[in-house]
């Protein structure tokens, strides 16, 4: 997929304190699209690395979920200058991963505004269904 041709490219990073976003797999725990502010806390050499990482958490977090008939929308990991929020989308498989500088960002509102790409990203992956 290529990030920059999907209509809700320009909104991820207009998130206040975003630093970076990135769209994976939780399944095979492949980064299929990302974009970053080009600083040091979104390298995006590592964000293979990450994305791999996050998707072995949120299959833990679904299986231990699970065991008490929960379904997780989204996980939140805090580290010294940043927030990383891990939304899942419907849980066909794909999250999103947005590294928000705690200083600058508003948590409250990431979590509205990826709730918002997130039906906009679900809405595009049915097209694309019926389309195929």
């Amino acid at each position: 997929m290529h990030f920059a041709d999907c209509s809700w490219n320009w909104q991820t990073l207009s998130i206040q304190g975003a630093v970076g976003f990135a769209l994976g797999d939780w399944k095979g725990g492949a980064c299929l699209a990302f974009k970053g502010t080009e600083g040091l806390a979104f390298p995006e050499r590592d964000l293979p690395l990450v994305i791999t990482g996050y998707a072995e958490v949120i299959r833990a977090q679904l299986k231990s979920a699970q065991s008490w008939s929960l379904k997780p929308e989204e996980i939140l990991v805090i580290i010294a200058s940043q927030c990383d929020l891990i939304y899942l989308i419907n849980l066909r498989g794909l999250f999103m991963y947005l590294a928000l500088d705690r200083e600058k960002g508003n948590l409250a509102m990431a979590r509205m505004q990826l709730t918002q790409i997130a039906d906009q990203i679900e809405h595009l992956l049915a097209q694309k269904l019926k389309s195929t």
